[in-house]
Formats: structure tokens, sequence, C-alpha cells
């Protein structure tokens, strides 16, 4: 049913470390051609390269993916990248040496303490200016004033503005 040219990428797919469901999934990106996994696996029966039945494939990742975590990419990002999982992914960071950033702090690499105090404190940056330089919006950079213990330039009570005096 499918050309011997399907076959013969499918096993090279598999051969480089890819899950049968993963050269299904590149198959349908690269030929446009639907493969079942199930088909990849037998035909991987039948040429011998098979991994045994609950045997986990070991993905092992990159150096280039420590780099592309430290630069800002998140863990699913990085995953996607190298075909891995996203737990896989963190682990083999962990084991790399990378501290994993908590999920949810897309940005806070990029509103560390120094740099929001200095953009909000120093330069007198309004947080929509700092939102706009950084790529997030104004919640996100309240919220991690807040966090960093950086005082407001004024608190609003009620509907009321209030000055505060530092």
């Amino acid at each position: 049913m499918h050309s011997p040219g399907i076959r013969e990428r499918a096993v090279a797919l598999y051969d480089s470390g890819l899950s049968a469901r993963a050269v299904t999934k590149k198959l349908k990106e690269d030929l446009g051609t639907y493969v079942s996994p199930q088909t990849i696996a037998r035909w991987m029966r039948q040429v011998g390269r098979s991994r045994p039945v609950g045997r986990q494939r070991y993905v092992n990742l990159p150096t280039r993916a420590k780099q592309l975590y430290s630069s800002g990419m998140n863990i699913a990002k990085v995953a996607e990248r190298f075909h891995a999982g996203k737990t896989v992914a963190a682990k083999r960071l962990r084991e790399m040496g990378m501290e994993i950033r908590p999920s949810g702090s897309l940005f806070g690499h990029r509103l560390t303490a120094d740099r929001l105090r200095e953009m909000y404190r120093q330069k007198g940056m309004r947080a929509q200016e700092i939102a706009k330089a950084t790529g997030c919006n104004a919640g996100t950079v309240y919220n991690w004033l807040k966090k960093w213990d950086i005082p407001l330039k004024r608190v609003r009570r009620r509907g009321l503005r209030v000055q505060r005096n530092d």
C-alpha cells in the first residue's frame, strides 16, 4: 500500500530514536502521508529493529537544548524541538545541571528583580511600557513587582488615586 521510499524513510526515522507515533507524525508533516503507528511497528519488527515490548525509549538531549532553555525557551518548546516529552526534557535538563524554572514563569527570566527595579523605579518606566518592552501584559508586570517586593509608584484604592511618598 505504501511505497518503498516511505517505508525506508520510516525505518530511518525510527532508527534515529523516534517512537512509532513520532514517526507517524513526522511522515505526515514531511510527506503528507499517514502511516499508522501500528504499521510502523510492524515494519520495524519485519526488519528486526523493533525495541522489546515494555522497553522505554531513552532520549538524550544535545547540549544545544541546555543553551535554548537558558536563553528563555520553555521546556515544551525544547521538548518539541528534540522530539521528546516535556517530562523527559525536564529530567534530561536537570541531569545536565540546569535548574528548572517553575511553570508559569514565562517572563521570569525577563522580569528579574534587578531589571524590573531598574526599569520601574530608576528609569521611571510605566508598567505598560515595561510590558511592551518585554512582550507581556501590564498585569504580568504588576504581578512580578509584587513578587519582588518592589513598591508601586502609586497605589489605587477604591477608584481613587493616592500618591505614595517614597
